[in-house]
């Protein structure tokens, strides 16, 4: 874990001040049309991503845009929105893309989590306004796909955690260990089944 910090530390992107900043007096819930808002404003003003090497050089490129202050200005949230809610919009864009940058997405919102612990409120709520807008680039970075309400998913039948284990117990692809465990800690922590299909 202190590696892992000490990464972030060395190489988190800074973004503009103007625009981290939450919307004063709102509901707890994150709209349930951003990312429909983002994709259309993306079509309006026909942005694409930058086709660059890596996740982390597309994502930089998006957040020093000429549209980076609209992107944050169309998806910000409230002091009252908790991490759990951006865990489930992770959720739903893993669950309607199966995207390999998504994928990180889930995988750190649940690192995130772990670390809260370490963190007082002001830091807590810092630490959510920041994250989130991170998830909004990472889903501009993947040209912006239609997302279906995560009600709406045909998530089939979904398996336990036992049975996961067992799938991914002879695994050695790290990135399938890695959203297995962290399917299996979400679905513990927030008692919410839809977690564990992002398993599978």
């Amino acid at each position: 874990m202190a590696a892992g910090l000490a990464y972030w530390a060395d190489s988190y992107l800074v973004l503009d001040q103007t625009s981290n900043e939450f919307v004063a007096n709102g509901s707890s819930d994150i709209n349930k049309e951003i990312f429909d808002d983002i994709r259309n404003f993306c079509i309006e003003k026909d942005y694409k991503s930058p086709n660059a090497a890596n996740i982390h050089a597309r994502i930089k490129a998006i957040s020093q845009s000429e549209f980076a202050v609209l992107f944050m200005t169309i998806g910000k949230i409230s002091k009252n929105t908790g991490l759990d809610k951006i865990a489930v919009q992770c959720l739903k864009l893993y669950l309607n893309t199966r995207d390999f940058t998504i994928l990180h997405c889930v995988t750190s919102c649940h690192a995130l989590r772990i670390i809260f612990e370490f963190l007082d409120k002001e830091q807590q709520n810092e630490a959510v306004l920041y994250y989130w807008q991170s998830v909004i680039f990472a889903y501009i970075s993947i040209e912006t796909p239609k997302i279906k309400p995560i009600e709406t998913i045909d998530l089939g039948v979904t398996s336990n955690v036992q049975k996961i284990k067992d799938v991914v117990k002879n695994n050695f692809n790290d990135h399938d260990i890695k959203i297995a465990f962290t399917a299996i800690e979400e679905f513990v922590f927030y008692k919410d089944d839809r977690f564990l299909k992002a398993a599978l």
